[in-house]
């Protein structure tokens, strides 16, 4: 069963699959990194704007 490492919202983690699925689980793990980027960027904004009202 093949080990591998994924970075999910830039953090590691190790999982297995099954033999021959390596590409579909470096996909999955590709999709939800790139949707913990867009949660951290929102968030950001979120608060930018908040201090941005802040100081208005």
């Amino acid at each position: 069963m093949p080990d591998l490492e994924v970075t999910v919202g830039g953090k590691g983690f190790q999982v297995s699959c099954q033999p021959g699925e390596e590409h579909f689980l470096r996909s999955a793990a590709a999709l939800l990194d790139a949707e913990a980027t867009l949660a951290e960027i929102a968030a950001r904004a979120e608060a930018m704007a908040a201090r941005v009202e802040e100081q208005a």
